[in-house]
């Protein structure tokens, strides 16, 4: 009986899949949290977000000052050249 042996090996390999599975990994330990810890982790977090959004309104308001600002240089630019032109006709 050549078949026998494979087929015992065959349902032994089955038993011990269905052991393992079956067992699964055990229940879980029990969760030790300080539920103060947990509202003040939350707190921070809501403080970080409202920190952030601060600067990313400032942020945009400052870029928004810088553009202003370079306006303000190119123009300033533009009337330096006009009259230094004017200063060289005059000085002719």
């Amino acid at each position: 009986m050549k078949g026998s042996g494979s087929g015992k090996a065959i349902v032994v390999v089955a038993l011990f899949v269905a052991a393992i599975l079956g067992s699964g990994c055990g229940s879980n330990p029990p969760c030790e949290t300080d539920l103060a810890a947990v509202d003040a982790a939350r707190k921070s977090a809501a403080d970080a977000q409202a920190r952030l959004d601060d600067l990313k309104r400032q942020k945009e308001q400052l870029e928004a000052q810088l553009a202003q600002e370079k306006t303000r240089n190119e123009e300033l630019a533009k009337r330096k050249a006009e009259l230094e032109a004017k200063i060289a006709e005059l000085s002719k």
